[in-house]
């Protein structure tokens, strides 16, 4: 499906949101890396899933309704076997309030997690967003906002992240988050190579036009 079909379908049931599965296919649409990951509706099917991902994997309800997942206890990580699986598919399925679907994901390993998005102000234009993920994008609420497109900051900024588009950089997107230690090292963290994926601003600014005309 085209990422204007995965938009109508949504908006057709009046959605006001994606689910991650949706989300994560209109990301992969545009370029955008996103994790290996099958939705099902079965123990047996999320069994398979997870024969084929490969153990361990992570297991997740989904739904456009279901948006913190964490806090609702909906996520269960590190599944190691295919009993731990058909568990976990009972298990999130009764928190969930009875028939979801289930969202069977590889687990991948990160010690930095990081929040990149864009919205549309009605006052400034596209506005990209930047700061620390996970649950510190809460705890910490350490996040910076710039309008876009980007002027190229002074080089000597320290804390910022340069814009890749095929390993050429394109400019400098100042973003100071407070805490730019999760960027560039502590207490035995390496230095991020504050790269973000090539062409994915230019994928995220192509996405909020696309969100942009349909509402």
């Amino acid at each position: 499906m085209n990422p204007e079909g995965i938009i109508k379908e949504a908006l057709e049931r009046k959605q006001k949101a994606l689910s991650e599965f949706d989300s994560k296919r209109l990301l992969s649409l545009y370029g955008v890396p996103v994790t290996k990951e099958e939705l099902v509706r079965t123990p047996g099917d999320a069994v398979k899933a997870a024969r084929a991902l490969g153990y361990p994997v992570v297991m997740k309800a989904c739904g456009p309704e279901i948006t913190h997942k964490t806090e609702q206890g909906l996520v269960e990580i590190a599944i190691g076997d295919d009993e731990a699986v058909a568990r976990a598919f009972g298990e999130l399925t009764a928190r969930a309030g009875g028939t979801t679907d289930i969202l069977v994901q590889e687990m991948i390993a990160g010690r930095r997690e990081l929040l990149f998005g864009m919205t549309r102000d009605p006052l400034y234009g596209p506005c990209v967003t930047f700061g620390l993920g996970g649950i510190f994008t809460e705890i910490l609420n350490d996040v910076a906002c710039r309008i876009a497109p980007f002027a190229r900051a002074d080089a000597d900024a320290v804390r910022g992240c340069i814009l890749f588009l095929d390993g050429t950089p394109i400019s400098y997107l100042y973003l100071p988050i407070e805490d730019g230690r999760v960027i560039y090292g502590f207490l035995g963290f390496d230095p991020s190579p504050s790269k973000l994926s090539p062409g994915t601003v230019l994928q995220m600014l192509a996405l909020e036009a696309l969100f942009s005309e349909r509402r």
